[in-house]
């Protein structure tokens, strides 16, 4: 095998599938890139057996071949080279030459053949949405998935289709993100949920193009989607997810309107002060007023701001972790937002105002009980 290339597309590419970094528990070959090359095109993809990123670029293909090479090294050189060019020469013990105009370099390639097969994506549907869109979708619920492996389910993002809608939804349990895209023209009806890993969502998200259209492939146990040269691919989490329509409250009628960066910066503030064991802060309503507030008596630390509001209902104290509320609210991006509640224990929800056309945004979260 030989070929030579281009620096910059060599750097491109392998920065593209170094995203995947395989655990220390896996195979020692995953921590290897898989190069093949025939005609002008040149192949590199990377697996860590749950997903994979292939993509390719154009070279000079002497000799066609195929080898796998330790990523991290590779990726490593290609960056500090000075060199335009890079050659790239495989023996047949898989012993393999770098060569640039500065100098020649060797390392120690692995067969092949020992590298994962490339995931094959069956019975497939297919599933169109617009780009921009399906970056807004990431952006507002990757944050909101579990990061424990204990609930698989929570570490996903379930996707739901159906005539001319798209739901997404992402909950770990504390928190609760349901967001619907209706009018969607581009999306297809699809049979059943399907449920991608949040990580995998994030590692796509620096790729998606301003504009222009998203195609998914689903098959039974894989996802592929397909953006420029690169074919990002990924194992699907088939377990049973919460009934998330059952945990949305439909009876909060204590509510408020708030200008989000004023309560946003207050949390900010106040969360400096809040017990770092247990993030505590409080909600007090009364009429036309609210009170946040927390105390952390360890340290003899307190904190306390007053806001007016429009709020004409009984009187109601709601905890919160700060973290999470924080997290909530710098994603939402309407000037306004509504808090709504109806006890202390139950389930608050907090839906931006005056969203974009065509998109509902619905955010839950549980309240904490508070400690005296």
């Amino acid at each position: 095998m030989k070929f030579t290339t281009k620096r910059q597309d060599f750097f491109k590419a392998l920065s593209i599938v170094s995203k995947i970094t395989p655990t220390r528990s896996t195979l020692p070959i995953l921590n290897s890139v898989l190069i093949e090359c025939s005609d002008s095109l040149i192949n590199i993809r990377s697996s860590d057996l749950e997903s994979s990123i292939t993509t390719h670029f154009k070279g000079n293909v002497i000799q066609p071949g195929a080898v796998a090479i330790e990523g991290k090294l590779l990726l490593s050189f290609i960056s500090e080279t000075p060199s335009d060019e890079i050659e790239i020469t495989v023996d047949e013990s898989y012993h393999v030459t770098i060569t640039t105009d500065v100098g020649s370099y060797n390392i120690g390639g692995q067969n092949p053949d020992e590298f994962p097969s490339k995931i094959s994506v069956e019975n497939v549907q297919t599933l169109s949405i617009e780009s921009s869109i399906f970056s807004r979708i990431i952006q507002k619920t990757t944050f909101m998935a579990s990061k424990e492996d204990m609930k698989p389910s929570l570490t996903g993002i379930l996707f739901r289709s159906a005539e001319n809608q798209t739901i997404a939804v992402a909950t770990d349990g504390h928190r609760l993100i349901k967001f619907l895209i209706t009018k969607n023209k581009d999306a297809q009806n699809l049979a059943g949920d399907i449920l991608i890993p949040a990580r995998f969502l994030n590692l796509i998200a620096g790729y998606l193009p301003s504009d222009g259209v998203i195609e998914w492939m689903v098959g039974e146990k894989f996802v592929s989607i397909t953006i420029g040269d690169t074919e990002f691919i990924s194992r699907l989490i088939v377990e049973r997810y919460p009934d998330f329509e059952a945990v949305i409250p439909t009876n909060n009628e204590k509510e408020f309107v708030i200008v989000t960066n004023d309560i946003l910066a207050s949390i900010k503030r106040i969360s400096l002060f809040a017990n770092k064991n247990n993030n505590q802060i409080s909600f007090h309503l009364t009429n036309d007023h609210l009170t946040i507030e927390t105390k952390d008596s360890e340290m003899q630390r307190s904190a306390v701001e007053d806001f007016e509001v429009e709020y004409q209902n009984e009187e109601i104290i709601v905890g919160y972790n700060c973290f999470y509320l924080k997290e909530i609210i710098q994603r939402v991006d309407t000037e306004k937002v509504k808090f709504s509640f109806n006890t202390a224990i139950s389930a608050g929800l907090i839906t931006p105002i005056d969203q974009p056309e065509n998109e509902e945004i619905t955010m839950l979260l549980m309240p904490i009980r508070l400690s005296e």
